[in-house]
């Protein structure tokens, strides 16, 4: 199920039903239109979210999809699931091209590089894999990691990846040698997420110990602190919207300020975020959207700088 609600009047405008299982992940399409959901039916479903009219279903998977993401150029989308692998699958002609697998466990995450050229994705195992999108080839595997790699995010330029870890530092890979070149440290627990400026020179990571940190790429310093809690991915930390505590919040000149309560019922199992607009997967395969006023912006050192 998913839901549109009308913020400036707190109701709900939509309702559109489906999966038969838990929502797992949620991602929209490059240009906003579209919604895909993943679930523990083993489906992914997308939709309009203009006309509320559901597209079309790709089915494949042997157990839960777990993740879910679209390609930059919105031409592919690669999803993960608890069958321990990742399929590629070529929207317009609805079927899958790659199924590639590698890894011994469950998939923690998958990431497109801006070029949709290259997928990565890791597991419990410590390792990143790097594959070649058009070929289904295995390109590189990073090791460095200590611990579980629970995300991983490209630099807009195509020229770094950061990923984050169970082991509680982050690292700034060569994508073209494969090589760690910087090891930030400073949170005290796992780091959940991490995400790119859109300059490439800033890396936003996070959180369970409840604080975003941003970092310089270049000399590997870190440049602030902010002592939030997020439920949604710490890229949030460059929107003005984001999902604390059970509270959609607005994030105004590095402060937080709680804007609607999430009631029980609608407490998340996954979320994505496009241009003032979150979707939020709750159970029972319910997804709801929340149209909201939209501004962007990045974090630095004067802590906004509007793009």
């Amino acid at each position: 199920m998913i839901r549109f609600w009308d913020i400036a009047i707190g109701e709900s405008l939509q309702t559109l039903e489906d999966h038969s299982g838990w929502v797992y992940s949620i991602a929209f399409s490059p240009d906003g239109k579209v919604v895909a959901s993943s679930s523990a039916d083993q489906t992914i479903r997308f939709w309009d979210i203009v006309t509320d009219e559901s597209l079309q279903i790709l089915e494949g998977h042997s157990s839960s999809i777990s993740l879910i993401t679209f390609s930059p150029n919105d031409k592919v989308v690669a999803s993960g699931s608890d069958d321990q692998t990742i399929r590629l699958w070529d929207i317009a002609i609805n079927e899958s091209l790659q199924t590639l697998e590698g890894h011994s466990s469950f998939i923690n995450l998958i990431a497109f590089s801006p070029n949709d050229k290259v997928v990565a994705y890791s597991s419990a195992d410590q390792t990143i894999r790097l594959w070649d999108v058009a070929t289904g080839e295995s390109l590189q595997t990073l090791e460095g990691h200590s611990g579980w790699v629970y995300s991983v995010a490209f630099s807009p330029d195509d020229k770094v990846i950061a990923s984050g870890s169970d082991d509680q530092t982050i690292r700034l890979w060569d994508i073209a040698t494969g090589k760690s070149f910087q090891t930030l440290e400073g949170h005290s627990s796992s780091i959940m997420s991490v995400a790119f400026s859109l300059d490439s020179k800033v890396v936003a990571s996070g959180f369970t110990d409840e604080t975003v940190r941003l970092w310089d790429v270049a000399i590997g310093e870190s440049l602030q602190v902010y002592e939030y809690y997020l439920d949604l991915e710490v890229s949030s930390v460059f929107n003005r919207y984001s999902i604390s505590n059970h509270w959609i919040v607005e994030i105004l000149d590095g402060e937080m300020r709680n804007t609607i309560w999430l009631p029980l019922d609608y407490r998340l199992s996954s979320t994505s975020y496009y241009k003032g607009i979150i979707a939020i997967g709750i159970p029972f395969g319910s997804i709801f959207i929340l149209k909201l006023e939209y501004e962007s912006f990045i974090l630095s050192r004067s802590k906004k700088v509007l793009i």
